[in-house]
């Protein structure tokens, strides 16, 4: 868990500790046994997302500096959060339909997992940015704007 983290966010310590509050939240682990493994794995898997996606050790996102200008941008920041919570809620209601939906409908998991597998090669087709880390991409679509 921690490796997967590292490479999500770039972040080997931040990925380790991360994983180490989940797994100490729901007890399966006390911090003291498994923060060097965690580390350990954090610390490999870093090298490893730097040598694959040869993005180089740094900051995973290079976005400009925001200065205030007008107030207005407090409004718009107040509206875009209103939007990010509704976007979460639709996002968290979703996840609940559908696991009242498989548990409605008794399938083996194979179907389950082909199921998953053909909705978000869909997704991959219809969106292409999605098939890829949203690193590099995420700087792509920033500079393109320009």
């Amino acid at each position: 868990m921690a490796a997967g983290f590292t490479a999500l966010f770039g972040a080997p310590l931040g990925g380790a500790f991360f994983a180490l509050e989940i797994l100490h939240h729901q007890h399966v682990v006390e911090y003291y046994e498994a923060i060097l493994p965690a580390i350990v794995s954090s610390c490999a898997s870093y090298v490893v997302f730097v040598l694959i996606t040869q993005l180089g050790i740094g900051s995973t996102w290079n976005f400009p500096v925001y200065s205030i200008e007008k107030i207005n941008d407090f409004a718009f920041a107040i509206l875009f959060g209103i939007l990010g919570a509704l976007i979460a809620w639709i996002f968290i209601s979703i996840f609940k339909a559908s696991a009242w939906l498989f548990t409605r409908f008794s399938m083996p998991v194979y179907v389950r997992t082909t199921l998953a597998g053909l909705i978000l090669g869909g997704l991959a087709v219809f969106f292409p940015l999605t098939r890829y880390f949203g690193h590099d991409e995420l700087n792509i679509i920033r500079l393109n704007r320009k």
